[in-house]
């Protein structure tokens, strides 16, 4: 009889974690014959992701939320026996704040990651310098990229929104869900939607406008990861 074929998975992160998860029930489904490894070289699971509690506060040492508007991560906690343990947002304290000059400062009402929505909030807003509104502002105008390639997000916010923009929202925005840098993250793999809405309408602002309108009820603009 054949031995089993061994998988070793390196890396106790979240990737590591789901790919094992995976690799399991693949096995229990298909009746496949081979043994998996996880290593860590840490003490701990979990990667970046890691909470402690202290003097009765919860503390999020990495992401603190994931967005349920794409159903893989809300599914998995459905697998894995998390889903009653899911906390949602409530829409009284949907609020983003980023500290500047050593004041939190909200995001304006109708942010959607790194796009306003709600113009008015926006211009009135101390989280920008005027110059960096007047370049988001400009996005609509901004020609939309030749052909269907990938670019990093920090590329994508850079170009469309401009470097004030990246710096104040989007890294804070993007750290607070991946815990990763813009410039290594994929556009197609972690905001699709995006790249979407400029290649249908040519402008990240126009597309979110354009859609609210055709939405009963309007579009519900996030202030921050969920």
């Amino acid at each position: 009889m054949a031995k089993p074929f061994r998988i070793a998975v390196i890396g106790g992160g979240i990737s590591g974690l789901v790919l094992t998860h995976h690799l399991l029930e693949l096995k229990a489904r298909a009746g496949a014959s081979f043994e998996v490894t996880l290593f860590e070289a840490a003490n701990r699971l979990g990667g970046t992701i890691e909470t402690e509690k202290k003097d009765g506060f919860i503390l999020e040492k990495g992401p603190d939320s994931f967005i349920s508007e794409k159903p893989w991560a809300l599914d998995l906690c459905k697998k894995i026996g998390l889903e009653p343990e899911v906390i949602g947002t409530r829409n009284e304290n949907r609020k983003s704040f980023v500290v500047r000059h050593e004041r939190l400062l909200e995001i304006p009402p109708g942010f959607y990651l790194v796009a306003p929505t709600q113009i008015g909030a926006f211009l009135k807003s101390g989280v920008f310098s005027l110059g960096g509104k007047f370049r988001m502002m400009c996005e609509p105008f901004v020609r939309r990229a030749p052909g269907d390639e990938d670019e990093s997000v920090g590329s994508f916010i850079r170009r469309r929104f401009g470097q004030e923009c990246l710096d104040r929202v989007g890294q804070p925005m993007i750290a607070g869900i991946y815990t990763g840098d813009p410039d290594k993250l994929s556009m197609f793999a972690t905001m699709p939607r995006f790249k979407e809405l400029e290649k249908e309408y040519g402008s990240v602002i126009r597309g979110l406008l354009v859609k609210a309108s055709n939405k009963k009820g309007g579009f519900k603009a996030a202030s921050g990861p969920r």
